[in-house]
Protein backbone atom coordinates (compact mmCIF):
# COMPACT_ATOMS: atom_id res chain seq x y z
CA UNK A 1 0.00 0.00 0.00
CA UNK A 2 1.48 3.35 -0.97
CA UNK A 3 2.41 6.03 1.85
CA UNK A 4 -0.03 8.72 2.45
CA UNK A 5 0.94 12.33 1.43
CA UNK A 6 2.65 14.05 4.13
CA UNK A 7 0.38 16.67 5.58
CA UNK A 8 0.04 20.14 4.16
CA UNK A 9 -2.00 21.41 7.54
CA UNK A 10 1.40 20.73 9.58
CA UNK A 11 3.78 22.02 6.87
CA UNK A 12 1.34 25.04 7.36
CA UNK A 13 1.97 25.25 11.12
CA UNK A 14 5.65 24.45 11.32
CA UNK A 15 6.60 27.09 8.26
CA UNK A 16 6.90 30.34 10.30
CA UNK A 17 4.88 33.34 8.59
CA UNK A 18 4.90 36.72 8.03
CA UNK A 19 1.91 37.95 5.96
CA UNK A 20 3.36 40.38 4.22
CA UNK A 21 6.51 38.39 3.42
CA UNK A 22 4.72 35.65 2.27
CA UNK A 23 1.76 37.88 -0.38
CA UNK A 24 5.65 38.98 -1.84
CA UNK A 25 6.18 35.30 -2.68
CA UNK A 26 3.01 35.10 -3.91
CA UNK A 27 3.03 37.98 -6.63
CA UNK A 28 6.28 36.79 -7.17
CA UNK A 29 5.98 32.89 -8.00
CA UNK A 30 2.59 33.00 -9.28
CA UNK A 31 0.97 36.44 -10.14
CA UNK A 32 4.12 38.18 -11.95
CA UNK A 33 4.37 35.31 -15.03
CA UNK A 34 0.50 36.33 -15.48
CA UNK A 35 1.57 40.30 -15.58
CA UNK A 36 1.90 41.09 -12.07
CA UNK A 37 -1.29 42.50 -11.61
CA UNK A 38 -4.32 41.13 -9.95
CA UNK A 39 -7.67 42.39 -8.32
CA UNK A 40 -7.65 42.67 -4.31
CA UNK A 41 -10.45 40.00 -4.82
CA UNK A 42 -7.89 37.20 -6.38
CA UNK A 43 -5.20 38.01 -3.68
CA UNK A 44 -7.80 37.46 -0.97
CA UNK A 45 -8.83 33.85 -2.47
CA UNK A 46 -5.32 33.50 -3.45
CA UNK A 47 -3.96 33.66 0.34
CA UNK A 48 -7.04 31.85 2.10
CA UNK A 49 -5.69 28.07 1.55
CA UNK A 50 -2.53 29.87 3.27
CA UNK A 51 -4.18 30.66 6.77
CA UNK A 52 -4.04 34.13 5.69
CA UNK A 53 -7.49 35.99 6.18
CA UNK A 54 -9.22 38.65 4.54
CA UNK A 55 -8.04 41.42 7.10
CA UNK A 56 -4.79 40.76 7.32
CA UNK A 57 -4.42 40.54 3.29
CA UNK A 58 -5.71 44.18 3.24
CA UNK A 59 -3.38 45.37 5.75
CA UNK A 60 -0.47 43.83 4.02
CA UNK A 61 -1.89 45.42 0.83
CA UNK A 62 -1.65 48.74 2.53
CA UNK A 63 1.66 48.28 4.05
CA UNK A 64 3.18 47.33 0.59
CA UNK A 65 1.61 49.79 -1.06
CA UNK A 66 3.17 52.51 1.45
CA UNK A 67 6.84 50.74 0.62
CA UNK A 68 5.99 51.24 -2.99
CA UNK A 69 5.28 47.99 -4.63
CA UNK A 70 2.08 48.26 -5.81
CA UNK A 71 -0.15 51.34 -7.98
CA UNK A 72 -3.15 51.02 -7.47
CA UNK A 73 -6.24 51.68 -9.58
CA UNK A 74 -9.81 51.90 -8.18
CA UNK A 75 -12.95 50.87 -10.07
CA UNK A 76 -15.74 51.48 -7.73
CA UNK A 77 -15.37 49.43 -4.63
CA UNK A 78 -12.58 47.23 -6.50
CA UNK A 79 -9.46 48.16 -6.67
CA UNK A 80 -6.67 46.65 -9.16
CA UNK A 81 -3.06 46.52 -8.01
CA UNK A 82 0.30 46.27 -10.34
CA UNK A 83 3.56 46.02 -9.71
CA UNK A 84 5.60 49.70 -9.92
CA UNK A 85 8.53 50.03 -12.28
CA UNK A 86 10.90 49.97 -8.76
CA UNK A 87 9.11 46.73 -7.67
CA UNK A 88 9.30 44.76 -11.06
CA UNK A 89 13.19 45.16 -11.16
CA UNK A 90 13.38 43.63 -7.80
CA UNK A 91 11.35 40.79 -8.91
CA UNK A 92 13.40 40.58 -11.63
CA UNK A 93 16.28 40.39 -10.18
CA UNK A 94 15.12 37.65 -7.60
CA UNK A 95 13.80 35.63 -10.01
CA UNK A 96 17.52 34.95 -11.59
CA UNK A 97 18.26 33.62 -8.25
CA UNK A 98 15.35 31.69 -7.17
CA UNK A 99 14.54 29.99 -10.60
CA UNK A 100 18.29 29.60 -11.67
CA UNK A 101 19.16 26.40 -13.54
CA UNK A 102 22.00 26.09 -11.56
CA UNK A 103 25.38 27.79 -10.50
CA UNK A 104 26.80 29.97 -13.30
CA UNK A 105 31.00 29.15 -14.49
CA UNK A 106 33.28 31.68 -13.08
CA UNK A 107 35.92 33.30 -14.40
CA UNK A 108 37.65 34.60 -11.75
CA UNK A 109 35.59 38.15 -10.98
CA UNK A 110 34.08 39.80 -8.57
CA UNK A 111 31.83 43.12 -8.17
CA UNK A 112 32.74 45.43 -5.04
CA UNK A 113 30.31 48.24 -3.97
CA UNK A 114 32.04 50.67 -1.57
CA UNK A 115 29.67 53.17 -0.06
CA UNK A 116 30.37 56.92 0.74
CA UNK A 117 30.43 57.78 4.85
CA UNK A 118 27.93 60.04 4.34
CA UNK A 119 24.97 57.49 3.88
CA UNK A 120 22.39 57.11 6.56
CA UNK A 121 22.38 54.73 9.08
CA UNK A 122 19.00 53.19 7.37
CA UNK A 123 19.90 54.02 3.68
CA UNK A 124 23.00 52.16 4.25
CA UNK A 125 20.92 49.30 5.76
CA UNK A 126 18.44 49.38 2.83
CA UNK A 127 20.89 49.21 0.29
CA UNK A 128 22.86 46.31 2.67
CA UNK A 129 19.55 44.38 2.45
CA UNK A 130 18.78 44.82 -1.25
CA UNK A 131 22.74 43.43 -1.86
CA UNK A 132 22.26 40.96 -0.06
CA UNK A 133 19.74 39.58 -2.05
CA UNK A 134 21.73 39.59 -4.66
CA UNK A 135 24.25 37.90 -2.96
CA UNK A 136 27.08 40.74 -1.40
CA UNK A 137 28.68 40.30 1.48
CA UNK A 138 30.19 42.94 3.53
CA UNK A 139 33.62 42.57 4.10
CA UNK A 140 34.15 45.91 5.81
CA UNK A 141 31.44 48.53 7.29
CA UNK A 142 30.39 49.89 3.96
CA UNK A 143 31.95 47.25 1.44
CA UNK A 144 30.17 44.77 -0.28
CA UNK A 145 31.61 41.91 -2.87
CA UNK A 146 30.00 39.11 -5.06
CA UNK A 147 31.27 36.26 -7.19
CA UNK A 148 28.94 35.79 -10.43
CA UNK A 149 28.05 39.40 -10.91
CA UNK A 150 25.29 41.60 -12.85
CA UNK A 151 26.56 45.19 -12.48
CA UNK A 152 23.23 46.54 -13.77
CA UNK A 153 21.14 44.37 -10.88
CA UNK A 154 23.32 46.19 -8.74
CA UNK A 155 23.10 49.75 -10.24
CA UNK A 156 18.96 49.63 -10.08
CA UNK A 157 19.14 49.01 -6.76
CA UNK A 158 21.25 52.24 -6.36
CA UNK A 159 19.17 54.39 -8.17
CA UNK A 160 16.05 53.16 -6.79
CA UNK A 161 17.82 54.08 -3.45
CA UNK A 162 19.23 57.74 -4.86
CA UNK A 163 22.27 56.44 -4.28
CA UNK A 164 24.04 56.38 -7.44
CA UNK A 165 26.35 59.25 -6.40
CA UNK A 166 27.18 57.99 -3.50
CA UNK A 167 28.62 53.91 -3.91
CA UNK A 168 31.75 53.65 -6.38
CA UNK A 169 31.22 49.60 -8.52
CA UNK A 170 34.07 48.05 -10.09
CA UNK A 171 35.17 44.50 -11.07
CA UNK A 172 38.02 43.10 -10.34
CA UNK A 173 39.92 39.70 -10.92
CA UNK A 174 41.53 37.15 -8.03
CA UNK A 175 43.67 34.65 -9.45
CA UNK A 176 43.29 31.60 -7.86
CA UNK A 177 46.69 30.99 -8.55
CA UNK A 178 48.38 33.19 -6.67
CA UNK A 179 46.01 31.95 -3.33
CA UNK A 180 45.65 28.73 -1.83
CA UNK A 181 42.19 26.87 -1.37
CA UNK A 182 42.62 26.94 1.77
CA UNK A 183 43.55 30.65 2.25
CA UNK A 184 40.55 31.53 -0.10
CA UNK A 185 38.03 29.12 1.74
CA UNK A 186 39.21 31.33 4.81
CA UNK A 187 38.19 34.56 4.12
CA UNK A 188 35.03 33.32 2.39
CA UNK A 189 34.25 31.94 5.74
CA UNK A 190 35.11 35.16 7.51
CA UNK A 191 32.68 36.82 5.20
CA UNK A 192 29.82 34.45 4.71
CA UNK A 193 28.83 32.50 7.41
CA UNK A 194 28.95 29.11 5.44
CA UNK A 195 28.86 26.67 8.44
CA UNK A 196 25.85 28.73 10.14
CA UNK A 197 23.66 28.60 6.52
CA UNK A 198 24.64 24.53 7.24
CA UNK A 199 21.00 24.27 9.93
CA UNK A 200 19.25 26.45 7.59
CA UNK A 201 19.58 24.10 5.01
CA UNK A 202 18.68 20.94 6.94
CA UNK A 203 16.23 22.63 8.22
CA UNK A 204 14.93 22.98 4.46
CA UNK A 205 15.45 19.32 3.99
CA UNK A 206 13.71 18.35 7.03
CA UNK A 207 10.86 20.47 5.71
CA UNK A 208 10.27 19.05 2.22
CA UNK A 209 12.45 15.89 1.52
CA UNK A 210 9.01 14.48 2.59
CA UNK A 211 6.56 15.69 -0.39
CA UNK A 212 8.93 14.08 -3.36
CA UNK A 213 6.51 11.58 -3.42
CA UNK A 214 3.13 13.19 -2.97
CA UNK A 215 0.39 12.18 -5.53
CA UNK A 216 -2.85 13.14 -3.60
CA UNK A 217 -1.17 16.61 -3.52
CA UNK A 218 0.06 16.83 -7.51
CA UNK A 219 -3.48 14.88 -8.48
CA UNK A 220 -5.72 17.31 -6.50
CA UNK A 221 -7.67 18.27 -9.76
CA UNK A 222 -8.53 21.99 -7.95
CA UNK A 223 -4.48 22.27 -7.83
CA UNK A 224 -4.97 23.89 -4.99
CA UNK A 225 -2.90 22.08 -3.06
CA UNK A 226 -0.37 22.25 -5.57
CA UNK A 227 -0.34 26.02 -5.05
CA UNK A 228 0.07 25.84 -0.94
CA UNK A 229 2.82 23.02 -1.35
CA UNK A 230 4.79 25.30 -4.00
CA UNK A 231 3.99 28.79 -2.32
CA UNK A 232 5.83 27.37 1.15
CA UNK A 233 8.65 25.94 -1.22
CA UNK A 234 9.07 28.57 -2.82
CA UNK A 235 8.73 30.84 0.55
CA UNK A 236 11.05 28.94 2.17
CA UNK A 237 13.54 28.65 -0.54
CA UNK A 238 13.42 32.31 -0.96
CA UNK A 239 14.98 33.47 2.90
CA UNK A 240 17.16 30.28 2.49
CA UNK A 241 18.73 31.94 -0.46
CA UNK A 242 18.68 35.36 1.26
CA UNK A 243 21.04 34.03 3.67
CA UNK A 244 22.94 31.94 1.09
CA UNK A 245 25.85 34.03 -1.11
CA UNK A 246 26.01 34.00 -4.83
CA UNK A 247 29.55 32.19 -4.75
CA UNK A 248 30.76 29.99 -7.81
CA UNK A 249 30.47 26.27 -6.73
CA UNK A 250 34.58 25.73 -6.81
CA UNK A 251 34.90 28.06 -3.64
CA UNK A 252 31.83 25.97 -1.75
CA UNK A 253 32.76 23.20 0.79
CA UNK A 254 32.99 19.85 -1.17
CA UNK A 255 29.77 18.98 1.29
CA UNK A 256 27.93 21.88 0.59
CA UNK A 257 24.19 21.24 1.31
CA UNK A 258 23.21 23.94 -1.38
CA UNK A 259 23.15 21.30 -3.85
CA UNK A 260 20.84 19.18 -2.05
CA UNK A 261 18.54 21.82 -1.32
CA UNK A 262 18.55 23.09 -5.04
CA UNK A 263 18.04 19.78 -6.16
CA UNK A 264 14.93 19.20 -4.23
CA UNK A 265 13.69 22.58 -4.61
CA UNK A 266 13.68 22.08 -8.26
CA UNK A 267 12.41 19.09 -8.25
CA UNK A 268 9.61 19.56 -5.89
CA UNK A 269 8.44 22.65 -8.10
CA UNK A 270 8.42 20.81 -11.57
CA UNK A 271 6.34 18.33 -9.84
CA UNK A 272 3.66 21.10 -8.86
CA UNK A 273 4.45 23.73 -11.24
CA UNK A 274 1.39 22.48 -13.54
CA UNK A 275 -1.67 22.39 -11.09
CA UNK A 276 -0.04 25.26 -9.49
CA UNK A 277 -0.80 27.37 -12.40
CA UNK A 278 -3.98 26.21 -13.76
CA UNK A 279 -5.40 26.99 -9.69
CA UNK A 280 -3.63 30.47 -9.96
CA UNK A 281 -4.87 30.98 -13.58
CA UNK A 282 -8.90 29.98 -12.34
CA UNK A 283 -8.52 32.69 -9.35
CA UNK A 284 -7.14 35.18 -11.40
CA UNK A 285 -9.77 34.97 -14.18
CA UNK A 286 -12.99 34.76 -11.80
CA UNK A 287 -11.95 38.08 -10.57
CA UNK A 288 -11.05 39.65 -13.67
CA UNK A 289 -13.35 38.06 -16.14
CA UNK A 290 -10.63 37.13 -18.68
CA UNK A 291 -8.24 34.60 -19.17
CA UNK A 292 -4.70 35.85 -18.14
CA UNK A 293 -1.83 34.90 -20.65
CA UNK A 294 1.70 33.79 -19.15
CA UNK A 295 4.54 35.87 -20.09
CA UNK A 296 7.26 34.75 -21.58
CA UNK A 297 9.76 34.85 -19.10
CA UNK A 298 8.10 32.18 -17.37
CA UNK A 299 9.40 29.61 -19.59
CA UNK A 300 12.84 30.56 -19.06
CA UNK A 301 12.98 29.34 -15.52
CA UNK A 302 15.10 26.69 -14.27
CA UNK A 303 17.00 27.39 -17.62
CA UNK A 304 13.92 26.51 -19.68
CA UNK A 305 12.45 23.50 -17.94
CA UNK A 306 9.23 25.25 -17.91
CA UNK A 307 9.13 26.48 -21.50
CA UNK A 308 5.89 24.03 -22.81
CA UNK A 309 4.15 25.45 -20.69
CA UNK A 310 3.66 28.61 -22.47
Amino acid sequence: MAEPSPDLSTLLETVPIRAKSLIVTVIGDSVVPFGGGLYLGALIKLMAPLGIGDRVVRTAVYRLGQDGYFNTDRSGRRSFYSLSDRATRQFAAAELRIYAAGPDAWNGEWVQVVLSQTLGAKDRDHIRKELSWLGFAAIAPNVFVQAVPDQRAVRAVLRDMNAEDKAMVFSMTSDQQDMDEQSMRRVILDAWPLEELRSHHQDFLDLFQAFTDAPDIRNDKSGEQAFVLRSLLVHVYRRTLLRTPSLPRVLMPEDWLGDRVSTLYQSLYRQMEKPARNYVRTILAEEADQTPKLQAPYGARFGGLLQSAL
